[in-house]
């Protein structure tokens, strides 16, 4: 996993708004189903290596950050978007028959887990 700073955590991503795609909507299911255990992962290495500003170095722009301007994503080749899409196809998962709890940019969230 990667700590990247708010700055560099967009850079070169297309931001597609209000795409409601199967795909996208998994996506970010998958995203929320592991999100407490991500955060829970991100305040243990603040703990673990901050200075006494409570900031560590960003791997990517060597620029000291805080938790709340730090961001948790995958390297390339295997980033999480490559990681659901083995993850569909492994599991043979049909993604137009997902239900979701609730949906949303940011709040889909599977209804069996």
């Amino acid at each position: 996993m990667l700590f990247l700073s708010k700055g560099h955590c967009c850079q070169g991503r297309i931001i597609i708004h209000g795409d409601h795609s199967p795909l996208h909507k998994f996506c970010i299911a998958c995203r929320k189903a592991v999100e407490d255990e991500l955060r829970a992962k991100k305040a243990k290495f603040f703990e673990q290596e901050g200075d006494k500003e409570s900031k560590v170095v960003c791997p990517v722009t060597k620029e000291k950050i805080t938790f709340e301007e730090a961001h948790i994503d995958h390297r390339e080749p295997l980033t999480f978007s490559a990681i659901v899409h083995f993850f569909i196809q492994a599991n043979t998962i049909d993604i137009n028959t997902v239900d979701y709890i609730t949906e949303g940019k940011y709040g889909n969230e599977f209804k069996n887990n």
